[in-house]
């Protein structure tokens, strides 16, 4: 009887991470263009140029934006990363996170002879952050209960 608990405890610590392995879903790209952001960043809010202004995907406050699709100014309220996107074409990235800033079609590649794209989109970045997968907690709580199971197993020897 005391083997088959012992069994049944193993069996529990093997099967509950491997269910939770299975489980998680796969990583998935962000956006479309891709995701322009330097390692270590995600997009916190794109600016498309649609009918003459900045339109935010998804609504952001705190990061303005003054000019057009060829130049203008920045802001942001805290330090974010830059990039300047041309729809199916190249993207720029600023250097280091800063809380503004100026933009110019003129640092994209040109198109031809001197002549520059418009920008299509501006993406700001902020630091990723980090959530655990639900595999991780799952082994980890694999990983108690089966030192509880284990405990309880031996207490109930003496």
């Amino acid at each position: 009887m005391k083997c088959k608990k012992f069994l049944m405890a193993l069996l529990l610590m093997l099967v509950v991470p491997a269910v939770s392995l299975v489980a998680s879903p796969p990583d998935c790209p962000q956006d479309c263009p891709p995701n322009c952001c330097p390692p270590g960043y995600d997009t916190l809010v794109k600016f498309e140029w649609k009918d003459g202004a900045w339109v935010p995907t998804p609504p952001v406050a705190g990061i303005n934006i003054v000019g057009d699709a060829v130049s203008g100014t920045w802001s942001s309220t805290s330090p974010v990363a830059f990039v300047m996107i041309v729809k199916g074409g190249p993207c720029y990235t600023s250097g280091t996170p800063s809380t503004g800033g100026s933009y110019s079609n003129t640092a994209l590649p040109e198109v031809g002879a001197g002549n520059y794209p418009a920008i299509s989109f501006l993406e700001f970045c902020g630091p990723k952050t980090e959530i655990p997968e639900f595999s991780t907690i799952g082994i980890i709580l694999a990983a108690v209960l089966g030192v509880f199971g284990v405990l309880v197993l031996r207490r109930k020897k003496s």
